[in-house]
Order: C-alpha cells, then sequence, then structure tokens
C-alpha cells in the first residue's frame, strides 16, 4: 500500500487519542532491540484483538520518526517486508515517510500489516509480530517511552468510525530511542524535552526562547530550563529594515536593562521603567510638579508644549504605531503644574507655572511692566508660542516675570525688585522710582535712552 493510500485511510485520532488506547486492540506494545539514535534495530508488535481478525483485515501502525533510509535523513524505500517472523500470518508493508527538518521527521511512516488470506485470528489470542534488523529500519532521531504519536488501528469489520475511516489509537507500551534530556535535568520542570532535538523547550519565563521564538534566547540563560528570563520589548537602539520601520526588533528587558535570572525581573538601567524597561522615565519624576505622559497622551493634551492650539490629536495613526510612530507608549515627557491655564485662548498663559524638563522651576508672579504704559508686555495675541506651533488668539497672555521690574529666583519663584518697584511682581513703584523717572532716569539704574 502507498503512502498516500495509507494516510487517506486512516488520517482519524480518536477523541482524546493522546490518552486512549485502541478500544478493538488491547495490551498494545512496541518493544526496539535497541535504544540508539540512527542505529538499526528490530521491532517487535504486540497487541491482542478484541474482535477476530480475518483473511485481508489489516493492522495499521504510525511510526514517525522511523526510516529504512540512512542516518543523514535519506529517505528510504517502501514496500513489501521480507524479514520478519517466519510464523506470522501477515504480510508486511512498509510506508516510508518523507524528510524535513521540523521535529517530526518521516512523520507519515507506518508499517501495515495484512491477515493473509484465508488465515484468522481468534479475538482475545495474543498476537506477535517481529520486523528483523535486516530490513533496515532505524530511528531517525529520539523519543521517549510510551510515546503518544506511536499509534495502532485496523480496518477489521465493525471497527471503522462514522465516517468510514480506521481509527487511531495510542500504543501503550514502547521503547524509547536517545537520552532525551536527562543531561538537561529533564528540563526542570520549568519545559518539555524535545527528544529529537535532546534540547528542552522552556516554558515561557523560563530559559530557551522569548516571546514564543519571536526574540533571540539569551545567551546567558540555562538550557536546562533553570533559569529565568524576563519580559521582552521593542528595542530603542535598533538599525531601520526599512525606510519606514526600525524598532521592530524584540529584545529581553527592551535592551535598557538586565534581566535578574533568578527572579525573572528586569533591572532597568537608569532612565528607564516598566515590567520590560520599555518606558522612559521623566526627569526626577517631574519634581513632584507635574504629570509623566507618554507621547501619544501628550498629543491628546492641549496644555503639553508646544502649544499647538489643537484640542488634542492622535500621535501617528493605528496603522503607523509599529513604524513611524513606534515610541508612541515609550517615550515619556513632562506635562508642568500651573495655577494658572495654559494654551492659545483668551484668558490663557502661553506657559505653565512650573517649568522645565523635570518641572523644578517656578515662575514668579507676573505682570505689565509698569514703566512702558504705551506697551503691554502681557499680550501675547498673535505671537507665536515657543516652538513656533500655534499663535495666541486675542486675548491670549504672555507670561512676564516680575513684570519685568525684578529678578526671578526661579527655584522659589519669588521675584527681588528693582530699587523704586516694589510687591510681589514688582509691579507697584515707589514715589522715589516716579521721581527718578521724572529726572529722565529709567527706573532701572540706567539712563533712559
Amino acid at each position: 500500500m502507498s503512502e498516500q493510500n495509507f494516510a487517506s485511510l486512516f488520517l482519524q485520532t480518536m477523541p482524546e487519542d493522546y490518552v486512549q488506547p485502541h478500544p478493538y486492540l488491547d495490551e498494545t506494545s512496541i518493544r526496539l532491540s535497541n535504544s540508539l539514535v540512527g542505529a538499526v534495530l528490530s521491532l517487535k508488535l504486540r497487541f491482542i484483538p478484541k474482535i477476530t481478525l480475518n483473511g485481508t483485515d489489516e493492522i495499521y501502525v504510525s511510526l514517525p520518526r522511523f526510516t529504512r533510509g540512512n542516518a543523514r535523513g535519506q529517505p528510504g524505500p517502501s514496500g513489501a517486508l521480507l524479514q520478519f517472523s517466519r510464523t506470522t500470518r501477515f504480510l508486511a508493508t512498509w510506508n516510508e515517510g518523507s524528510f524535513d527538518h521540523s521535529a517530526m521527521p518521516f512523520a507519515q511512516t507506518n508499517l501495515t500489516l495484512q491477515v493473509r488470506p484465508g488465515e484468522s485470528m481468534p479475538a482475545g489470542d495474543p498476537v506477535e509480530v517481529e520486523i528483523y534488523e535486516e530490513e533496515g529500519i532505524r530511528a531517525h532521531c529520539g523519543f521517549p517511552a510510551d510515546w503518544e504519536e506511536i499509534r495502532i488501528g485496523t480496518n477489521a469489520s465493525g471497527t471503522l468510525g462514522d465516517n468510514g475511516q480506521v481509527m487511531l489509537g495510542r500504543v501503550e507500551q514502547t521503547g524509547f530511542v536517545g537520552s532525551g534530556c536527562s543531561w538537561l535535568l529533564d528540563c526542570s520542570g520549568h519545559g518539555v524535552c524535545d527528544h529529537c532535538k535532546q534540547r528542552c523547550e522552556c516554558f515561557e519565563g523560563y530559559g530557551g526562547s522569548l516571546a514564543g521564538g519571536a526574540a533571540p534566547p539569551p545567551m546567558d540563560a540555562a538550557p536546562d530550563c533553570t533559569s529565568r528570563t524576563c519580559p521582552v520589548a521593542p528595542a530603542v537602539r535598533s538599525m531601520p529594515s526599512t525606510a519606514s520601520i526600525a524598532h521592530a526588533q524584540l529584545l529581553e528587558c527592551g535592551g535598557n536593562g538586565k534581566c535578574d535570572r533568578a527572579s525573572g525581573e528586569c533591572v532597568c538601567a537608569l532612565g528607564w521603567q516598566g515590567e520590560a524597561c520599555q518606558r522612559r522615565r521623566c526627569p526626577n519624576d517631574c519634581s513632584g510638579h507635574g504629570r509623566c505622559l507618554a507621547m501619544e497622551e501628550l498629543a491628546a493634551t492641549p496644555e503639553a508644549l508646544p502649544l499647538s492650539g489643537s484640542n488634542g490629536s492622535m500621535y501617528g495613526s493605528l496603522d503607523r504605531r509599529a513604524t513611524k510612530a513606534w515610541d508612541f507608549d515609550k517615550a515619556f515627557a513632562c506635562v508642568c503644574d500651573s495655577s494658572w491655564e495654559v494654551g492659545l485662548g483668551s484668558g490663557q498663559v502661553q506657559g505653565p507655572e512650573y517649568f522645565g524638563p523635570d518641572c523644578s522651576l517656578r515662575r514668579c508672579p507676573g505682570g505689565d511692566d509698569p514703566r512702558t504704559p504705551g506697551v503691554d508686555e502681557t499680550d501675547c495675541s498673535n505671537k507665536s508660542a515657543d516652538g513656533f506651533r500655534g499663535r495666541g488668539q486675542p486675548g491670549n497672555l504672555c507670561h512676564v516675570d516680575c513684570s519685568q521690574r525684578g529678578i526671578c529666583n526661579h527655584g522659589t519663584g519669588t521675584c527681588a525688585c528693582f530699587e523704586g518697584y516694589y510687591g510681589h511682581n514688582c509691579g507697584l513703584v515707589s514715589a522715589m522710582a516716579k521721581q527718578q523717572d521724572g529726572d529722565g532716569d529709567g527706573g532701572d539704574g540706567t539712563a533712559s535712552p
């Protein structure tokens, strides 16, 4: 029987086939003559049918990873087997699967045993068939004992499924091939062993690959799954892959910190925060005088600098957040507090009370310069705000520290008024200053122009 015909005949597994043996074949087992990967071996199949097997009835055994080819992956021949138990009442056919580099090479390899015409096997009688080493069968790579992928089925009358296909159940007892992951502490309870590749596939958070293989495995993570791994984030520092795509590579702790292998938590470098060190910290946490907001939040905050006059916008469209607007939730900045309303509208002021990257500086009380009666320095109508993203509307205000008649201490937010001026904002003129002005002095210690 060809591989294609065999596959189409019975590739239906029973519900919970990883748990259930075959309902019509009891005490199924396959014993191997050795457990060496790539070594030629014999197979001894044993089962007890629960129904009578008549002439031309067939027993199917799926044997993934088995091959009659060489140890390098070259497939062997399919066809009749001659070197097997002389006393058998079967005709044996080998169906060689194809090789690939996946975790399941020769996935479709199988053995068909057909009851010889005129023969029958009563229900309850043990059946044993041995395929000898002379047939050149070998395991291309390892698998564990009692491996659930080795399955058995029959097309005997009354055993087919509802759709007419042969049902497969697991072989209850099988030998093993290879050392598995014993040298890796059997993956320490934090992973499963890939017996074919003899390596651990660690659970998320332990050793091995990261983010389901989307991120490169850490070089210092133990392959036996004993060490923890940390959350991943897009790398801030990375080479662009196209004109519009960069920062697509995922790195443990975002490349902005070091993973604590004992706890699985990131220890972020100075200036970074988040479980994967994926967010930039605001300087000094805004000194207690501001809000630390992400780029997407800043774009939607009208009082965020630079002022633009909009009522909030989106930082990059949703479909560009993986490319040009990649830092929408990673870059952060302060929006400083203010006791007055900030903005470009009427009655609003073009700048907050607290300022600076970390909001550590404070503007002093301000006002119109009392010595320039013809000019209102607080009028910001039609004046460009810092950053040149917008202009003040009629009635918009500029902040003038100490009314230009003193020196502002931005550490305390208090004015040191020039001689002759007083008040919290230096906006009041003493009689002496008025007299000096009448004498031609500018009131600030210099002669008027």
